[in-house]
């Protein structure tokens, strides 16, 4: 490994370290400073999310012997960063019951010990000299780097800039989950829902006191960077400054897959990881180092707990792995059978933690056998098909079908896709095919085509197609290199010289494509929507119901309002629903009480776990103690606030309201056949015409929004 490198993380330990001392102990003046409060929240950030990780890697490297350039380590770093950070959150979480906002910094402080006890004083002073298994050519990259970067960064920004609200419901659902669970004091267990998402958004929140809103709205989207480094490895063996750039801008893969890479929801994490995994792969194919390959598929393994859909490229993964390196392994069961035992023994002890992987793949394998078995073709797929929900979802007509694949697979990997002949033509690259790396890649790109095409247009199955559509797209632009490969050694007199320009154009399409769906997201919740949310927040009292047919995160996010959905859209044109609605309706309560003692009893039962299993003169007994204590301080203030509450709210009973918003014609969702539209009125309001029961309180007829109280 690079001595210099690794004196150059030594000293970033103890300068990152040095200025958290003042704030830790709150020395630090001017502490409402908004200034003085991202700038802690950054010391926070390096120390316990990007320090971690370095000193990790750093570990690896000694303990392993492994020969890392600068760039490898880095590339490695940021798989760390994202992965097991975060993963030893919530080990110690679920293994040790310990969890609080202090724990991230005080692994922190373990990795640097554990960094500064491996590479003592004497080793940081030996002169670097480079692996001897690099001989390749490696060529200057940094210009297009930069390029990449400015072009990355001002596309989030355009894309986090464009509206103030979340992009889409699904983030909603996320913060939602999260404020229940940091207020309860946990995170989401190893063996649940997406778990790593809960840890990393509590590093961010919780440990480096970033708002849960701008952590969703503003930084979620800035990973879609991470893959940058990785991508170093593979651009730096091309002399020219467009290929380079184009192998940086392959998370633009699509219109598609670039907007969920910037979407704060857990698929963006894995999109961003499985781009780390294919550069790891290819940079394993073109540099004979197995190490990269077998990273890519513990980075796949372990993005699961991120999303899901890891499962497929994982398989495909093993598959390779099995196919060509059966023999090795067997030879190294059968003369270390010790070993091997040990590791089957650790496997099964933690079962409970591959059992979700496990599952979803069998689940998924038996639903589709049996959706196979009563089947049907559907030729006409994508202009008609039904998603696995029963929804309509087809692209009507020849201009909706190319909107289709304009939108979900891209100019790019069309390129590509017509290339592959040309690509293949070549005795070297053919030769690949045998190569594990590329076989990962072709059955990734197998399963993805399997979902997107074969078993919506054969067998009228549609699981998720035009998501498949975007993973078929991105395993297409893994064989971007091999195209660039083979450009490269024509004739620059060669009519093929200008297939890299055509590809690069072809990214920039993907990225207006993005930035133009992005922009027609503001009308999802439009500016004069968030209006009447700030006059419903400043005028209504504090005791009230908004009754609509939609609108719930609206109401809920961005006025405060205590909000009961009807789902029947005639709710606004026949007063029977409204009172039909009414003549059930039971008013919400909150179990206060219920909830605290829940809370209670759970701080008890932990206590108790403590007293009987741990030695209280350990370090983890004291953290899970001051846990404990931070979380019944937060009992506390609940049960004060609720007390304060209680003195100085009255007992009328709480006013009823309703609440109308009529989606706005650039809403890009609003004319897709899945969505039940309220159109704008023509009539009058059935409320209006009913003045001895409705009083319209709120109106903005320009853009159709209304508010009405009963009376």
């Amino acid at each position: 490994m690079n001595h210099r490198l690794t004196e150059w993380i030594f000293r970033a330990n103890i300068l990152c370290f040095t200025l958290l001392l003042p704030i830790l102990f709150e020395l630090a003046p001017f502490d409402e400073s908004r200034l003085f409060r991202i700038g802690t929240s950054v010391i926070l950030l390096i120390v316990i999310f990007v320090l971690p990780a370095l000193n990790a890697t750093a570990l690896l490297s000694r303990v392993f012997k492994c020969a890392f350039d600068a760039i490898e380590f880095l590339s490695v770093s940021v798989a760390f960063a994202l992965l097991f950070v975060p993963l030893m959150l919530c080990a110690e979480a679920d293994v040790l019951n310990i969890l609080s906002p202090e724990l991230p910094l005080v692994n922190a402080l373990i990795s640097f010990a554990a960094f500064a006890f491996l590479y003592r004083k004497h080793d940081l002073s030996y002169p670097y000299s480079p692996p001897p298994t690099i001989t390749r050519a490696i060529f200057p990259f940094q210009n297009a780097l930069l390029a990449s970067l400015i072009i990355m960064v001002g596309a989030i920004i355009g894309i986090i800039t464009a509206y103030y609200p979340l992009p889409d419901l699904d983030p909603y659902y996320w913060v939602t989950v999260f404020q229940d669970q940091f207020t309860k004091g946990i995170i989401s267990s190893l063996t649940s829902y997406r778990p790593l998402f809960s840890s990393l958004t509590y590093l961010f929140n919780q440990a480096a006191r970033v708002d849960l809103y701008a952590f969703f709205k503003y930084i979620i989207p800035f990973f879609a960077l991470t893959p940058l480094i990785p991508a170093v490895l593979i651009a730096r063996r091309f002399a020219r400054f467009i290929p380079q750039l184009i192998i940086f801008l392959i998370p633009l893969v699509n219109a598609s897959f670039f907007l969920y890479t910037t979407l704060p929801i857990p698929q963006s994490i894995f999109n961003s990881l499985l781009i780390i995994a294919i550069f790891f792969a290819l940079h394993a194919l073109l540099s004979g180092k197995k190490f990269y390959f077998h990273l890519a598929g513990i980075v796949l393994l372990f993005g699961f707990f991120f999303h899901e859909m890891a499962a497929i490229p994982f398989i495909a993964w093993l598959t390779a792995l099995l196919v060509t390196e059966r023999n090795t392994l067997l030879r190294f069961a059968q003369r270390n059978r010790l070993t091997t035992g040990l590791i089957l023994a650790l496997i099964c002890s933690n079962f409970s933690l591959l059992s979700p992987l496990l599952a979803f793949t069998t689940d998924w394998t038996i639903k589709v056998i049996a959706l196979i078995a009563q089947s049907h073709t559907n030729f006409l797929f994508p202009a008609q098909y039904i998603n696995i929900d029963g929804n309509n979802v087809g692209w009507q007509g020849f201009f909706g079908v190319m909107q289709y694949y304009t939108y979900y697979f891209g100019p790019a990997s069309a390129l590509i896709f017509l290339s592959l002949p040309f690509i293949f033509r070549r005795t070297t690259i053919r030769s690949w095919l045998k190569k594990q790396e590329v076989i990962f890649l072709l059955l990734s790109l197998l399963i993805f085509l399997l979902i997107s095409d074969i078993l919506p247009r054969f067998f009228s199955i549609a699981l998720l197609p035009e998501r498949a559509l975007g993973f078929v797209s991105l395993f297409l632009l893994a064989f971007t290199p091999f195209l660039l490969i083979e450009l490269r050694d024509q004739a620059t007199t060669s009519r093929y010289r200008f297939i890299p320009h055509i590809l690069l154009i072809a990214l920039f399409i993907n990225l207006g494509g993005a930035l133009y769906i992005n922009s027609l997201k503001t009308y999802l919740i439009t500016p004069a929507q968030l209006r009447s949310a700030q006059w419903i927040r400043a005028n209504l009292p504090q005791q009230h119901i908004i009754f609509s047919n939609d609108h719930h995160r609206l109401l809920t996010f961005y006025a405060g309002a205590n909000v009961d959905e009807i789902g029947d859209p005639e709710l606004y044109f026949d007063t029977h629903v409204l009172d039909e609605y009414l003549a059930d309706y039971t008013p919400k309560q909150v179990s206060r009480p219920n909830t605290i003692r829940t809370q209670l009893n759970d701080v008890s039962n932990s206590l108790a776990d403590l007293a009987n299993k741990q030695n209280p003169f350990q370090t983890h007994f004291l953290l899970s103690i001051r846990n404990e204590s931070a979380r019944l301080e937060n009992i506390l203030a609940s049960i004060e606030a609720e007390i304060i509450l209680m003195d100085t709210s009255d007992t009328t009973p709480a006013k009823r309201y309703i609440y109308f918003a009529a989606p706005s014609d650039k809403n890009p969702y609003a004319n897709r056949p899945y969505m039940m539209r309220t159109t704008r009125q023509v009539e009058p309001f059935i409320f209006d015409q009913l003045p001895e029961r409705f009083r319209r309180i709120y109106s903005d007829q320009e853009n159709a929004i209304y508010l009405w109280e009963i009376l």
